[in-house]
């Protein structure tokens, strides 16, 4: 057990540095960007890209890396990655225009960034169940302490070797992804049925192929149904706004604050403030949400308001302490976004579907990330000035922020109206009649999951049986979350009778469902 432990802490630290590597990289971008400006020649937007690309491309990848897990294996997933990641980084040193570069860097390094993240952070819950949260919270750490490093790093690099050198640098360092791969070792055995067991696990991984894998992680991650929850649709569409700024004041602050006359290491170190501020609003937000007396959804649009409010600002700031100070309040911003959306999805969907959620969330989020910047750039080249980026990211975060504000009252709405049965859920329909609860299944649910036994005579739809018979249904394990319970007042977790004396069970870590009825 000890040995156990031991090692799922190696593997927590080693999550943590590829975290470290990943975001650092990509959040340090800022720092290149007028040496690509200079070098390519091209236009604001375009260079942009470059970011963009690199971010959404691994971002997007978590959905391609999840279903590639049980087939090659956390260990040789995230190795493959960082070497793909490495080579993009070296070659792109080598682009003869800013097409190749954008393939390179921003493809190809995006592809193996993606598969180093998400094994990487799943990897961790396997080995902790009392301090998972803990270990988790350590290996995300990663993402903000990596902007803290890389952007004065990188600074130093292009002072020393140019843009092209401190690449080779950068590329030389992502390797170092492999060696913290090498603690990515078989998972813990823990105690299981034969048809859940690694082993079988693994033999079904095999006798599928990769493009069924794919497709089932699709079907299972994107439930369009989601969107017909008004509270999850804004909460969606808040999200989208935030994602379309969210990278703009990293890439675009220190080009920023070098026509202010400031320094490229001072202008770097704006970028590490966001990155500490990023990790410490983290833990903050995540102790100040645990208080009963929060409300994580008002925090959320309150600081997304603020974060919009100083980001329309900028271009008022000429004083390097000013920016500073804006800094840490986006990099709190920040933090406070990414640590709260898990806590804001189950506040408005429950918990039994945050899988659900977070997957379909992140990829639409994901999205997003590649049209911000480049609009932000865009706008820049039409008005031969920065000011418009700012003014467009502060826009679409504070706007997000302030949608944020009637959630809580459109969720009361939407369960109340769920109640009356004026709307249908997607296991049933409600409707309360004299204090009585009805949950009632739709027929095209039912077909084909339900299979009936007797004791002379197996009905086809088990409503009635002429010879008296007990009729008993057990529904497949397919039917798990369509039916519920039947009580005079709340839904019971063990079981309660109808007004027929018929006993109905509904156990939520058990898929059984028997209901007894008789004749009359």
């Amino acid at each position: 057990m000890a040995t156990l432990r031991g090692r799922g802490w190696a593997v927590t630290l080693s999550s943590f540095m590829h975290s470290f590597l990943v975001d650092g990289i990509c959040f340090s971008f800022g720092t290149f960007l007028n040496h690509f400006l200079e070098y390519f020649g091209g236009s604001i937007w375009k260079t942009q890209l470059l970011s963009s690309i690199i971010s959404g491309t691994y971002l997007c990848m978590g959905l391609v890396s999840g279903a590639l897990i049980n087939r090659f294996g956390y260990r040789r997933l995230v190795i493959t990655g960082s070497v793909i990641a490495s080579v993009g980084l070296f070659l792109s040193t080598f682009s003869p225009n800013l097409d190749v570069m954008i393939l390179l860097y921003g493809v190809v390094s995006g592809i193996g960034f993606g598969l180093v993240y998400t094994p990487s952070v799943v990897i961790v819950g396997h080995y902790f169940s009392k301090r998972r949260a803990l270990a988790t919270g350590i290996a995300v750490c990663g993402s903000g302490i990596g902007g803290i490093v890389f952007a004065p790093l990188s600074v130093l690099l292009l002072k020393t070797y140019d843009w092209k050198g401190a690449l080779w640098i950068l590329s030389a360092v992502t390797l170092n992804g492999v060696i913290f791969a090498a603690s990515y070792g078989p998972l813990p055995s823990r105690k299981c049925s034969k048809l859940d067991s690694p082993t079988a696990m693994k033999i079904k991984a095999r006798n599928k192929s990769q493009s069924k894998q794919f497709v089932r992680v699709l079907k299972q991650t994107f439930k369009w149904s989601l969107l017909t929850s008004p509270t999850f649709a804004l909460y969606s569409i808040s999200g989208v706004l935030v994602c379309i700024g969210f990278y703009i004041p990293f890439n675009f602050l220190p080009v920023y604050a070098s026509d202010l006359d400031i320094s490229a290491s001072e202008g770097a170190l704006l970028i590490s403030v966001m990155g500490i501020f990023n990790t410490v609003s983290r833990v903050l937000v995540g102790l100040l949400t645990d208080q009963s007396w929060a409300d994580c959804i008002i925090i959320n649009g309150t600081m997304l308001f603020i974060g919009g409010i100083t980001t329309c600002c900028v271009p008022l700031y000429t004083t390097y302490s000013i920016l500073m100070v804006y800094s840490a309040l986006f990099g709190a911003t920040a933090g406070t976004f990414v640590v709260l959306k898990s806590i804001i999805l189950v506040e408005i969907k429950g918990v039994k579907w945050l899988s659900n959620t977070l997957g379909f969330v992140n990829f639409i989020l994901s999205i997003c990330v590649f049209i911000g910047s480049p609009i932000a750039g865009a706008l820049s080249d039409l008005t031969e000035s920065y000011d418009a980026a700012f003014y467009f990211a502060g826009g679409t975060i504070g706007l997000a922020g302030l949608m944020c504000f009637p959630m809580r009252c459109i969720a009361r709405w939407e369960q109340n109206t769920t109640k009356t049965g004026t709307t249908p859920q997607s296991n049933g329909d409600q409707a309360w009649n004299n204090s009585t609860v009805y949950w009632r299944p739709r027929p095209e649910q039912l077909h084909g999951l339900l299979a009936t036994k007797t004791r002379t005579t197996l009905l086809s739809t088990g409503d009635q049986d002429q010879n008296n018979s007990t009729v008993y249904w057990r529904p497949r394990p397919e039917l798990h979350g369509l039916l519920t319970t039947k009580t005079r007042t709340t839904p019971r977790s063990t079981g309660d009778q109808d007004q027929n004396n018929s006993m109905v069970y509904n156990e939520q870590n058990r898929v059984e469902v028997c209901v007894k009825k008789r004749n009359h």
